[in-house]
């Protein structure tokens, strides 16, 4: 596979230099490597966690990160999408000023939310359950600490893509953090020789607090040349107008995310959330090379469209959408047909029984890989409310097809509901962008234009 991901990153790189681009195509050879070693340490952190906590405590732990995913929706408020799109607009014209403006204002307001929401939460939580010394309940209120940190974060690593510092932006989050986590977790295995779902989330927080602090000195020392004697400007109106469709976009994204699990949950036990989330771990292998398209991707898209450069960026869509489908076949074919058996092998016998579920969203996955980056190519482009509408009709879909699905078919059911509304989004988000961007995405690009003339 690593033998297979070089061999494409070689030819990728010579067409960029065709299109005398060179130093995006060392841009994505670097994210492609790190995306590569962050998927291993992260896929490495899942077996760690299955095999040390077990299916019930393990499912503890995913449905209290679930939660905190979608609790992290209103906290960051759509600003790292945002901050990608300005910054790298900023930085093209040399507006140092508004850049930052931009990181301080965002920092100061997300971090202000972040507390507010994690004690909100806490009261809340409190109220309704009380005293409860239930290992769930205490490892959601360890979990309730990563907001902060997570939403800092996903604005440090926008503010670095944005300028360009994709390889650099991309460490805290998929080299640092699971490296951390994976040690500390071997510690505590060998010291106590076994762990609960508490004390893994704990491990969890402090992980992300060092990879936060290392992530805020890299962006510190990225922009201090450029920003430190700037007075800071402000385009309020212009960050709130595309902030808010970003907003609903990405917060409603990350529920269609997490809607499985933490329906799963509350219709069926902890045990089919344990082992639905080692199926969806599993499955988010095949998507990686997109995920890395995307990280490179996005500042480039806002620039090209802003310089009216259609024939090149169609170029540069099509050949990543290319790259990121030749990543995703084999990966997506290897769990179709050996799913239960890999599971097996790799989690334990319990997990084994998500086998049909990681082939269902194996074809999901495969299908999303071959529309491409439709999501950023709208985000980058403003056209931020099309992709809204999209995310609306695919979270309706996957939210009434969960209800009907998981009580009857449990993980297979929700697996099932993810893929239909997956494919669902891409189909419409394909066609948008075909109509608002003018460009074809997906593996086909030109050669569906070329198609349609000759019929």
């Amino acid at each position: 596979m690593i033998y297979l991901c070089l061999i494409i990153v070689k030819v990728m790189e010579d067409r960029m230099n065709k299109l005398k681009n060179s130093q995006l195509a060392k841009v994505l050879s670097g994210s492609f490597i790190i995306k590569i070693t962050g998927t291993f340490l992260t896929f490495l952190v899942s077996i760690i966690l299955a095999r040390t906590l077990g299916v019930e405590n393990y499912g503890h732990y995913a449905y209290a990160i679930s939660i905190i995913s979608i609790l992290s929706v209103p906290t960051t408020l759509g600003l790292p999408n945002v901050i990608v799109r300005f910054s790298a607009s900023y930085k093209t014209k040399s507006e140092w000023n508004f850049l930052k403006g931009l990181i301080n204002l965002t920092n100061k307001s997300v971090l202000l939310i972040a507390i507010f929401i994690m004690f909100f939460s806490f009261l809340i939580s409190w109220y309704f359950v009380g005293d409860n010394d239930s290992i769930a309940y205490n490892t959601f209120l360890i979990s309730l600490l990563l907001l902060p940190l997570m939403a800092l974060n996903s604005l440090r690593a926008a503010a670095l893509r944005g300028i360009n510092r994709v390889i650099i932006g991309q460490l805290p989050e998929h080299i640092i953090l699971p490296f951390v986590f994976i040690s500390f977790s071997l510690i505590a295995t060998i010291f106590f020789e076994e762990i609960n779902s508490i004390e893994a989330m704990f491990l969890r927080v402090l992980s992300v607090l060092i990879a936060f602090l290392i992530g805020a000195a890299l962006l510190y020392n990225n922009l201090l040349i450029n920003i430190k004697s700037k007075k800071p400007k402000y385009e309020i109106k212009k960050w709130v107008h595309s902030a808010l469709p970003l907003l609903f976009v990405g917060g409603m994204m990350l529920i269609n995310n997490k809607l499985d699990i933490i329906m799963l949950g509350a219709i069926r036990s902890s045990i089919e959330v344990g082992i639905y989330q080692v199926v969806i771990n599993a499955a988010t292998l095949i998507v990686f090379a997109l995920s890395a398209v995307n990280s490179v991707m996005a500042p480039q898209f806002s620039k090209l469209f802003i310089k009216e450069e259609k024939c090149k960026l169609q170029r540069i869509v099509t050949l990543s959408n290319r790259v990121a489908f030749a990543f995703a076949l084999p990966v997506s074919l290897i769990f179709i047909i050996f799913g239960s058996w890999i599971l097996h092998f790799i989690y334990g016998a319990d997990f084994a029984r998500g086998g049909i579920a990681l082939a269902i969203l194996s074809l999901g996955q495969l299908v999303s890989a071959a529309f491409g980056s439709v999501g950023n190519l709208l985000n980058m482009t403003g056209n931020e409310k099309f992709s809204a509408f999209g995310v609306v009709i695919s979270a309706i879909c996957n939210i009434i097809l969960n209800s009907l699905l998981i009580p009857v078919w449990g993980i297979n059911g929700a697996a099932i509901a993810t893929s239909v509304s997956l494919m669902l989004w891409n189909a419409l988000l394909a066609f948008w962008v075909y109509k608002k961007v003018k460009i074809y995405p997906s593996i086909v690009g030109n050669g569906f234009k070329l198609f349609k003339r000759r019929l």
